[in-house]
């Protein structure tokens, strides 16, 4: 029998899932329903066959008719889940309704393309003009730079990277953003907090290194919306206010129209956990070892002990050349 603790973990993790992306989702009672039934039969590999979903559709119709449409939405919500976050592999049938998901999620983001072309444009204009006038930094602007220039994650990061003043490092003499993986579990504490590193341009590096020097107070979510919607009802964008969802497919259509993202890479770009993971990095015990050790000898000896005043062995195909020439005069003569 599934722990309570576990189905509110991946009940939450379902609607996460689905809220990232915009789509809608049932509630944490039918999705548990759902769950329960998948668990009845154990699966030692990440794959559902089509006579297990036709028991639990059966199962479904023995409960009264108001509720059948709603379990069946949610056995939907549930199998994309299990298919795009954790690998599982679905009948034919199922993954064609999984299409359907993926078509919903762009006739979303299609929906804001007018908005994202004059959202497109005016950033264009107010790039301009911070580089020439330099005004006080504006959350808002911070936020639509990040979601133009490095990906369109969802406010929820944005939010959490501005409040992180080590989010930025420099990994293989590349500008990195460090976004951690954000989830709602409550059960297990102990999980390590994964991340991925984003591409940072210099402009939005520039831009988040001023930001940490002005020390503002934390960040949330729901002020980063606010701040978003104030600041993009302005000049030079003029737009109306719009919903945590509705800025992400904004900003996810002009990744999509402006740099032609197919939509697997721009699925890809808007979630970080669908990349290589990295884990948190060592302890400052170990960095204080490596410090300590920074005078010892950093070369290897054979290396070194080439150099020196041996004798020149000359170019090896100067004989080469030699004979080429040699040859060409014997056959003129």
């Amino acid at each position: 029998m599934i722990g309570n603790s576990q189905l509110d973990d991946i009940t939450n993790d379902i609607i996460d899932a689905h809220e990232q992306l915009g789509l809608p989702c049932e509630d944490k009672a039918h999705l548990t329903h759902i769950i329960t039934l998948l668990h009845e039969d154990q699966h030692s590999h990440r794959q559902i066959c089509d006579e297990e979903i036709r028991v639990i559709k059966n199962a479904i119709k023995t409960i009264p008719s108001g509720k059948q449409r709603v379990l069946l939405r949610a056995l939907d919500n549930t199998l994309f889940y299990l298919h795009q976050y954790c690998g599982w592999q679905l009948p034919q049938p199922q993954n064609k309704k999984l299409n359907d998901t993926q078509l919903a999620w762009m006739q979303l983001i299609s929906l804001q393309a007018h908005d994202a072309s004059r959202l497109y444009e005016g950033y264009l204009k107010d790039r301009l003009d911070f580089l020439n006038h330099r005004p006080v930094l504006h959350i808002g602007f911070i936020t639509v730079a990040l979601s133009i220039e490095v990906a369109p994650l969802p406010l929820a990061y944005w939010a959490d990277i501005l409040n992180r003043a080590d989010a930025i490092e420099l990994y293989e003499q590349q500008l990195t953003l460090v976004v951690y993986h954000q989830s709602k579990r409550t059960s297990n504490t102990q999980q390590p907090n994964y991340f991925t590193r984003y591409a940072l341009t210099p402009f939005t590096c520039r831009l988040l290194l001023d930001y940490f020097e002005t020390k503002e107070q934390k960040v949330t979510t729901k002020g980063s919306q606010q701040r978003l919607n104030a600041y993009l009802s302005a000049a030079p964008y003029y737009l109306e206010n719009k919903t945590l969802s509705q800025w992400q497919h904004c900003f996810q259509q002009i990744w999509l129209n402006e740099y032609e993202l197919p939509s697997v890479l721009l699925l890809d770009m808007s979630q970080p956990h669908r990349h290589v993971a990295f884990h948190p990095s060592p302890s400052q015990a170990q960095r204080g070892h490596t410090i300590s050790n920074i005078y010892d000898q950093d070369w290897h000896q054979p290396d070194y002990s080439t150099f020196s005043s041996n004798k020149s062995q000359g170019w090896p195909h100067r004989d080469l050349l030699k004979a080429i020439k040699n040859r060409k005069r014997a056959i003129k003569q």
